[in-house]
């Protein structure tokens, strides 16, 4: 059986901060049940977050859902139902024009310098980020 999991991972708790960097992963598991599917995220979850830079770590898996016995081509791994207002407007802002989704984008940027693919906001984060990982794994100088 075929399981979705969405794992959520945050910047290192610190006592003087309340908000956090936080990076949700939607992942698939081939797993016998849902409890495999569980432990294989976690363990994926772990894996993940120890790799370098290590700006993130896991807090737990907040989604996890049947796909069904087969993935493959065409197969729904996750959906949802919601209101929303100017659906069919054409500035309705639900569906981007091909150009804009993510995947396309990076697609046609692999040989663009990341610097030209994020937004200045996006840059000040990812520098945040790079900046905390980089403080919390230097030596303390007092021990």
């Amino acid at each position: 059986m075929w399981y979705l999991a969405e794992l959520l991972f945050a910047e290192p708790p610190r006592p003087d901060r309340a908000d956090y960097r936080c990076e949700a992963s939607n992942v698939v598991f081939d797993a016998t049940d849902a409890t495999e599917a569980y432990r294989k995220a976690v363990a994926w979850g772990l894996a993940y977050a120890a790799e370098p830079p290590a700006g993130m770590r896991l807090v737990g898996v907040s989604h996890l859902t049947t796909i069904g016995r087969e993935l493959g081509d065409g197969t729904e791994v996750c959906g949802r139902f919601f209101q929303a207002t100017g659906v069919w407007a054409a500035d309705g802002g639900l569906v981007p024009p091909p150009g804009q989704l993510r995947a396309i984008q990076w697609e046609r940027g692999q040989d663009v310098p990341i610097g030209e693919l994020l937004s200045p906001d996006q840059i000040t984060q990812l520098r945040q980020v790079w900046a905390r990982a980089a403080a919390d794994a230097a030596p303390d100088p007092t021990t």
